[in-house]
């Protein structure tokens, strides 16, 4: 508390003024020169003392947790604090409810290998994940079934397991799921990943002048196409490498696809995809063309061994009935 203060050395006093006319009637206008030096030490110690109440009764009022009540629903958002929003509770947490918002946990999930697979290939997966902590602590962690313990802040893994897909698939696609979900107490995140089985559809150049007719002319010879489907076998199927358009292999889901300046250099011009695609439309340089021929389809001998000796899926084999000389654009729908 306030009140006189002495020190040594030289001895030096002073008193605490506890009223402004104390204060001031020891201070006047001094025409007479009666004003001593303790009288305005008196003024100083005073001064600093009220400062130090003021300072006192500042931190006390900063600190306190004063109730803030309104009933009436907000009517327009601020910061974190939607309309409708009511408040019960201290300054401090109206306050936190608009400058700090409540933000749920971040989920991240992927195959880091290879999403999109051919039927008969791998079926080894592992699953990366990532789960970020947002407002709260991360309470819980659940990965392709598998619980993980939490640490409440941001973690990262993988998870091996296995994908599987039908021996004779009846779908152009198979698609296997996994779940990756996350609680902070507040929000459960589901998030899934998948792997996609597929074919391949495969297309290039065919040389048939070893084949039995030589070279045939498929529209005038109609018949010889039973020839040139035993003769394409599936190695010169995967054997193909685009004529110039690609690779000349792909997985995908449909027959559907532009290929732009297809170069057979003299040869046949040759395409192969899962019977399940459908029939094909072919449109050569911007016109329909019929001179096509299925030279393999769903009666073949035996199905198709695709690249990992996976043999479950019909194949159809379509040939060009005579050979191009030039490059062409193909439009297969």
């Amino acid at each position: 508390m306030a009140g006189t203060a002495s020190y040594v050395n030289p001895p030096i006093s002073a008193d605490y003024r506890t009223n402004v006319y104390d204060l001031l009637s020891v201070l006047p206008d001094n025409a007479a020169n009666l004003i001593d030096a303790k009288d305005v030490r008196d003024s100083v110690w005073t001064l600093w003392n009220r400062l130090e109440d003021v300072q006192i009764t500042a931190s006390a009022s900063l600190t306190a947790n004063t109730n803030y009540i309104r009933a009436a629903v907000m009517q327009v958002a601020v910061g974190g604090a939607v309309i409708g929003t009511t408040f019960s509770g201290t300054i401090q947490d109206a306050l936190d409810k608009i400058l700090y918002p409540y933000v749920s946990q971040s989920n991240s999930f992927s195959v880091s290998t290879a999403a999109s697979r051919q039927f008969g290939s791998s079926t080894a997966v592992t699953l990366s994940w990532t789960v970020t902590k947002n407002s709260n602590s991360i309470s819980s962690i659940t990965v392709d079934g598998t619980s993980v313990s939490p640490t409440g802040n941001t973690q990262t893994g993988t998870k091996s397991t296995t994908a599987t897909h039908s021996l004779i698939p009846t779908t152009v696609s198979e698609i296997q799921t996994y779940t990756f979900s996350t609680n902070d107490s507040t929000t459960t995140k589901n998030t899934n990943t998948t792997v996609t089985w597929m074919n391949k559809r495969y297309w290039g150049l065919m040389d048939l002048t070893s084949c039995v007719p030589s070279n045939p002319d498929l529209t005038l010879t109609p018949g010889s196409s039973t020839a040139v489907g035993t003769f394409i076998t599936d190695a010169k199927v995967k054997a193909m490498t685009g004529a110039g358009v690609g690779t000349g292999n792909e997985l995908s889901t449909s027959l559907s696809r532009t290929y732009t300046n297809m170069n057979a250099a003299g040869k046949y011009l040759c395409f192969a995809f899962p019977t399940l695609f459908g029939t094909p439309t072919f449109v050569v340089n911007g016109l329909t063309n019929t001179a096509f021929t299925k030279v393999r389809g769903s009666s073949y001998l035996n199905t198709f061994v695709n690249d990992f000796g996976f043999n479950g899926v019909k194949y159809d084999v379509w040939i060009s009935n005579t050979a191009y000389n030039s490059a062409a654009t193909i439009v297969i729908s």
